[in-house]
């Protein structure tokens, strides 16, 4: 599996978020969907690769860029897979993509949910309800998706007028369907040299920093949510949906489904120690093997 980049920058400007380029405008930034079939051509004739990874902040922010790469794809004598980080909203409001996704080879969606609390979406910058949220999910699975595609959700904790038993509902909420999620405490990254609203004005949100360098609200402290994630994982013996996620990428970059699906359901602990190891082992044996290659190509110049 190898990472691609289709485009650079969001459209969107999430109060949150301190990636670079935010705001841009549609369309800007996008690569040649003629170019990235070329490059994907060269990629499985040389290494018989058909699995990537979008690094795009928002591969689906318009139907015109999935539709062109779609085209171009199409013509490619073998069928990609990928995995992509969505928005919701945004397939809610252009159905066509759906399957679009599908048909151009979406495996994992990851969604940059964050809440499903109404005001704390909107307050970030997530304007759509989070009973309405929920809705499409399911509809998502049960009605176009299925388990050809897997849904990732992607979650935070401690965001403005959020209590942690909201949270906590979310995750169960979650932890019922037939998804897989990564819950993560908010910070401010106050030190960062690219700033989100947020940790430029924090106070504006209801944050106060403490000397520690983390935050304090009304609602509560951030080692509050943290200590809450420790104790509500333990509770969800059945499936610790915070390593669901790093099972679920590391298991698409270079395991077998039946693998990841053992990983990602049994003692996670030492599954995530499995998976670490593991990388380092493959991290090692690919270094080897690119000094080989190195080696041999100076050698002929």
């Amino acid at each position: 599996m190898l990472p691609i980049e289709i485009s650079r920058g969001c459209i969107f400007k999430c109060s949150f978020c301190s990636f670079p380029l935010n705001g841009k405008k549609k369309l800007d930034y996008i690569r040649s969907a003629k170019l990235i079939a070329e490059e994907m051509r060269y990629n499985y004739d040389r290494y018989g690769t058909t699995a990537y990874l979008f690094t795009d902040d928002t591969f689906n922010d318009t139907t015109q860029k999935l539709q062109a790469l779609l085209d171009e794809v199409r013509k490619l004598p073998f069928k990609i897979k990928f995995f992509a980080f969505l928005r919701l909203d945004l397939i809610y409001a252009h159905r066509e993509q759906i399957q679009i996704l599908k048909e151009l080879g979406l495996k994992v969606a990851a969604f940059g949910i964050e809440t499903f609390h109404s005001q704390a979406a909107k307050t970030i910058g997530k304007g759509m309800p989070g009973e309405k949220t929920k809705a499409f999910l399911d509809e998502l699975y049960n009605e176009h998706w299925g388990d050809s595609v897997r849904i990732h959700a992607l979650m935070i904790s401690g965001l403005p007028y959020e209590p942690l038993e909201f949270t906590a509902q979310s995750m169960e909420w979650l932890h019922s369907r037939p998804f897989s999620s990564l819950f993560s405490t908010f910070s401010l990254y106050s030190n960062y040299e690219d700033k989100s609203k947020m940790s430029s004005n924090p106070d504006k949100y209801g944050y106060r920093i403490k000397e520690n360098g983390k935050w304090s609200s009304d609602l509560m402290e951030q080692e509050d949510s943290e200590r809450h994630f420790v104790r509500h994982f333990v509770k969800m013996k059945k499936r610790n949906i915070l390593y669901d996620g790093f099972a679920l990428i590391a298991g698409f970059t270079h395991y077998d489904e039946e693998k990841v699906m053992k990983l990602t359901w049994g003692d996670v602990t030492n599954n995530y120690d499995t998976i670490y190891k593991e990388k380092q082992q493959l991290a090692e044996q690919y270094k080897t093997r690119l000094n080989k290659w190195l080696d041999e190509y100076n050698s002929k110049r």
